[in-house]
């Protein structure tokens, strides 16, 4: 593989194929979905190659057990779109420019629709991946009370794919509120890389989303989430960002800077990993009774291992391929 060069999956054994031959290579390689937020991740090296799991198709709803099974690549709206037809929804959305469900989670930014709905990584009930070795591992499982063994798949949420590529996952969902219909506000594509910089407020004190937002008032645009626990703003310039997160600090509101696009030069786009879970319906389960969507095609097995210790071993192993 060349430099940077990116690589389309649309099945599991695809996935493998790549890491595997990278691993043989010597090629490091940083795991995308629709890289809706990737050039505002860590920077890294510009020696590896990306790896796009967008093609990870399929979406099956278990409808009478709170669950779906989606590909890491399908994305949010078509996700939200499909659960709604049968009255429910999967209550975690982002901030910034939503793109696929593998990438929300491993993005760590996303957050529920209300703050009743607790934190965002709780819906997360398993996943499936593709470690450093090229080994398909599943973790977590397709019931919400699973407290055997290690939070292996907590730990997926915010990796950026150095744990592994996320093939699929297993999500817990709810039944859909009126309140539910309403889009929320974002910041899109465009806005992101327009950006000089962007403030950050995560995990705030109920009640003080308003006052962040307030103490944003140099910002090009600052949108908060619905649940009240994150406000993030977008600057055309880096002086008037950091004023902006002095002045948050200074009424004890946690804010921090990053550097936006247009002020980064150039550098390796960081990638979202996608999304792997254990797979809780057997492939190739149709419509049923309670309105199970039909999944994808080209989904196929593998070698598939299990355990906390064996995502942690591929994640940790100096020859596994993720960066």
């Amino acid at each position: 593989m060349d430099g940077r060069a990116v690589v389309d999956v649309a099945t599991v054994g695809e996935v493998q194929e790549v890491v595997q031959g990278a691993r043989g290579a010597g090629v490091r390689l940083r795991v995308v979905g629709s890289r809706s937020v990737e050039r505002f991740l860590q920077p890294q090296a510009e020696c590896w190659d990306r790896v796009s799991t967008v093609g990870l198709g399929g979406i099956a709803v278990a409808g009478r057990d709170f669950t779906v099974r989606v590909g890491a690549g399908v994305l949010l709206a078509e996700l939200d779109e499909a659960l709604a037809r049968l009255g429910l929804v999967w209550p975690v959305r982002r901030v910034e420019a939503p793109g696929t469900v593998g990438g929300l989670i491993a993005s760590g930014r996303g957050t529920t629709i209300a703050a009743q709905d607790g934190p965002a990584r709780r819906w997360v009930l398993g996943a499936r991946l593709v470690d450093g070795t090229g080994e398909v591992l599943t973790v977590g499982g397709a019931t919400v009370k699973n407290s055997v063994g290690y939070g292996v798949t907590h730990a997926l949420w915010g990796c950026e794919g150095r744990l592994g590529a996320m093939v699929e996952l297993t999500l817990r969902v709810r039944g859909r509120r009126i309140s539910d219909n309403a889009p929320g506000e974002t910041l899109d594509r465009a806005e992101l890389e327009s950006a000089a910089a962007l403030v950050r407020c995560e995990d705030l004190a109920p009640g003080t989303a308003g006052q962040a937002l307030d103490g944003m008032a140099g910002a090009v645009r600052a949108v908060g989430s619905s649940d009240g626990l994150r406000v993030v703003g977008v600057y055309g310039e880096w002086g008037v960002a950091e004023a902006d997160a002095s002045g948050l600090l200074g009424r004890g509101i946690a804010a921090r800077v990053e550097r936006g696009e247009i002020d980064r030069g150039g550098r390796a786009e960081a990638g979202c990993a996608e999304d792997p879970h254990p797979s809780p319906h057997p492939p190739g389960e149709g419509e049923g009774a309670d309105g199970a969507i039909q999944w994808g095609e080209g989904e196929s097995g593998g070698q598939v291992g299990s355990g906390a210790v064996a995502v942690v071993r591929g994640a940790l192993d100096p020859d596994g391929v993720f960066v």
